[in-house]
């Protein structure tokens, strides 16, 4: 009888884009990557096509959208801290989750020599990875 010594799944490449609001009138905004990967007891799915215990991959993407307008998302490690509690508290079958953000630089533009207060250009090919 076949046997399934490790199973992990999730979702890549969840494209997030946060704007927040000053009480200034000024707007600063956060792009970032998110790949979530979570272990558990998920290993009838594979052994006997039951998905009962899966969270689905388009579940795991809409949590990080409902967690991002929930929470902050800077510092990006208290974000990808606050969405692996999140699937470890809502979801009991699962043992580990594993969040990685990558933040795609964006740099304030300026206008007539001065910071615009909600404009933006990307800021290179740097990324912060978490």
């Amino acid at each position: 009888m076949a046997s399934l010594s490790y199973a992990r799944y999730g979702k890549d490449n969840v494209r997030l884009y946060k704007v927040q609001r000053n009480d200034d009138g000024t707007q600063d905004v956060t792009e970032m990557t998110v790949c979530t990967l979570l272990e558990g007891d998920i290993a009838e799915s594979w052994t006997k096509a039951d998905n009962a215990n899966i969270v689905a991959t388009d579940t795991q993407k809409q949590t990080v959208y409902v967690m991002a307008k929930l929470h902050p998302v800077n510092p990006p490690e208290l974000f990808a801290s606050i969405l692996a509690n999140h699937f470890l508290e809502q979801y009991s079958h699962i043992h580990v989750a594993h969040v990685n953000i990558t933040v795609h630089r964006w740099t304030r533009m300026e206008v007539n020599g001065k910071p615009h207060p909600h404009s933006f250009i990307r800021d290179g090919e740097e990324k912060r990875t978490v």
